[in-house]
């Protein structure tokens, strides 16, 4: 299989570093690159795959035993590339083409289930579900463009996502079926761009980013899905991405310029907003952190904007015990 080499990596990217089930390894795009490393070794890396093959959006299956990707490649010999979804095993072997014209699959919490971006030419992405084998493919997103950031529920019937619709960033919940399609919030009306969804692991609040139109400056929310009640967690002059609970609900890890400049570093804070810290303040900017799923563990990436593009240090993957 011959696949197209990978573009950049940047901050407030959709693909987070991807842990095993076991907390032990961990694969992520890192640069144009994606690599494997263990927990105790991040810095000691090796080319996830069979060369040249690029891996893209990596996500380990909750039961360990596979790898769902996406990558631009050819559907057989001599045909044109298109985007398509693989599956392969824990080692990256035994690449099996489930799904076209799509790209970056999320396992759902019980791994019987893949969401991924829909691609058809001349529409908008699409959001769609399908059986973790790639068949019953089923369109649930409501509408709308830019559905590029989604999360499951615990239970996995669920899916919450963002999407421009009606002049407006939204962000949306729909079932597995896709008929109970609902807005949950609108950016106090279109004042703001509400993004990035993470679905609480008690299942009853989702954090995101809102932000703001007119001048780089964004915060974490939280809606509670009960009452429908919106809380703000942070108020810094500069901006928050990629927030990410730990597995057991109780904290947030995100990343924040918040000390001034363009440099994007790591902090950790109670799912309540408060007892912030400063976890990580290296050169460049860190991004896409990620939990082990034993919670002692992040994992993200960092992109040292000093070093030259060929520099093979410019990209790093990096592990902060907590």
């Amino acid at each position: 299989m011959r696949i197209a080499p990978a573009p950049l990596a940047y901050p407030n990217t959709d693909s987070r570093p991807t842990w095993s089930p076991d907390s032990r390894r961990v694969i992520a795009e890192v640069g144009s690159n994606t690599v494997v490393a263990t927990r105790n070794a991040p810095s000691d890396t090796e080319s996830f795959g069979e060369n040249p093959t690029w891996v893209n959006y990596p996500d380990w299956s909750p039961q360990g035993d596979s790898v769902a990707f996406s990558a631009h490649a050819s559907r057989a010999e001599g045909e044109k590339a298109s985007w398509g979804i693989y599956t392969c095993d824990a080692e990256g072997k035994n690449y099996n083409r489930i799904l076209n014209d799509a790209k970056v699959p999320e396992y759902n919490p019980q791994g019987d289930k893949l969401v991924y971006q829909l691609l058809k030419s001349g529409t908008p992405d699409r959001l769609a579900v399908a059986d973790a084998d790639g068949e019953n493919s089923v369109i649930v997103g409501g509408g709308g463009v830019l559905q590029a950031d989604y999360s499951w529920d615990p239970q996995g019937h669920q899916i919450a996502y963002d999407t421009y619709k009606d002049g407006r960033y939204q962000l949306r919940i729909t079932d597995i079926t896709g008929r109970k399609d609902r807005t949950i919030t609108d950016g106090q009306g279109g004042l703001y761009k509400d993004r990035t969804p993470e679905w609480s692991p008690d299942g009853k609040t989702i954090l995101f980013e809102r932000h703001n139109r007119v001048v780089p400056q964004s915060d974490l929310w939280t809606l509670d899905l009960q009452t429908g009640q919106e809380k703000q967690l942070t108020s810094y002059p500069g901006r928050v991405y990629d927030a990410a609970w730990a597995p057991d609900g109780s904290r947030i890890a995100f990343l924040s310029s918040m000390e001034g400049g363009d440099e994007m570093d790591l902090y950790l804070m109670d799912s309540d907003g408060k007892n912030m810290k400063q976890l990580s303040g290296l050169p460049g900017d860190e991004y896409a952190p990620s939990w082990s799923p034993d919670g002692k563990a992040i994992a993200f990436t960092r992109l040292d904007w000093s070093r030259r593009r060929n520099d093979p240090e410019r990209y790093n993957l990096h592990i902060i015990e907590v």
